[in-house]
């Protein structure tokens, strides 16, 4: 079982780890990666980003039995991409729209579970709840996710301002236990789901690792790597570059949590959520 020693021993292991950069190599191997997981019939947290699309893009060319979940406001962003990556992919896909009544019910039940009133958890959360709720009613008992892809691509704005690019995937990769995984592996344990996260193998991880930073972020853009090579396998241009939006911004939880809180009088979003723990 994965915990925060055995995560943090491993990344320090991969990080002694070198090898020449080989583009083709890491594209197959993550190609071989997802082949390898999807056993059975098995489900995808589709967003309409790159991460996500990539692995549906793989998913639906290696012909694997698989159906694609979003989760947000109608209007949210997510809403309006995800569609469109599955109508052009031709995928099975599944729509779960919410409210504000019910955000309000997935943020008590994500911060008791999780025991701490963490703003991003409680949003990242709240969907992840939702998506493995209509998944396990599925019957459908392993998840695809893209988590890792951020840091070993160079995905956040700390990594353009970042002196040494590559420094500071090593560290986002060791910090990754309390900000994500943590939570995620609390969440699908809590329904009975394993999770898939393809990006986090060793082999994907040493293979990205293996590029300088100067290559991930080019002319501006973040995952220079992750989208070209998307693109080279078959992803809609659009929708390899599309802007990156956290799973709590592209659902529009993050704004009906800061919505609830100032409904509630409470003076914070953080101030809000602490009321589940008392």
């Amino acid at each position: 079982m994965l915990t925060e020693s055995s995560w943090k021993e491993k990344i320090s292991k991969l990080r002694q780890m070198h090898q020449p950069p080989d583009k083709e190599k890491l594209k197959q191997q993550i190609i071989a990666t997802i082949k390898a997981m999807a056993t059975g019939k098995v489900a995808l947290l589709l967003s309409g980003g790159v991460d996500s699309s990539l692995i549906a893009l793989i998913l639906h060319q290696l012909n694997k039995d698989f159906v694609c979940y979003t989760v947000g406001f109608p209007d949210a962003e997510d809403m309006q991409a995800a569609p469109k990556v599955a109508k052009v992919l031709g995928l099975q896909h599944k729509v779960i729209e919410l409210d504000l009544n019910e955000c309000h019910h997935l943020f008590n039940q994500v911060t008791k579970l999780l025991g701490e009133a963490n703003v991003v958890k409680a949003g990242v959360g709240a969907v992840e709840w939702k998506g493995f709720e209509a998944i396990k009613k599925d019957g459908i008992t392993k998840v695809f996710g893209g988590l890792g892809t951020e840091e070993i691509f160079a995905g956040y704005e700390r990594h353009k301002l970042a002196k040494d690019i590559n420094a500071e995937c090593w560290n986002g990769l060791e910090g990754m236990w309390d900000r994500d995984l943590k939570r995620d592996l609390t969440l699908a344990a809590h329904f009975g789901i394993e999770l898939c996260a393809p990006f986090l193998e060793d082999e994907i991880i040493t293979l990205a690792m293996a590029f300088p930073g100067e290559d991930k972020i080019k002319d501006g853009e973040n995952k220079w790597i992750l989208r070209t090579m998307a693109e080279e396998l078959g992803l809609p241009k659009e929708t390899a570059w599309r802007k990156k939006k956290a799973a709590q911004y592209g659902s529009s939880v993050d704004k009906a949590m800061q919505r609830l809180a100032k409904q509630q009088g409470f003076t914070s979003k953080t101030e809000y959520l602490k009321q589940s723990l008392s």
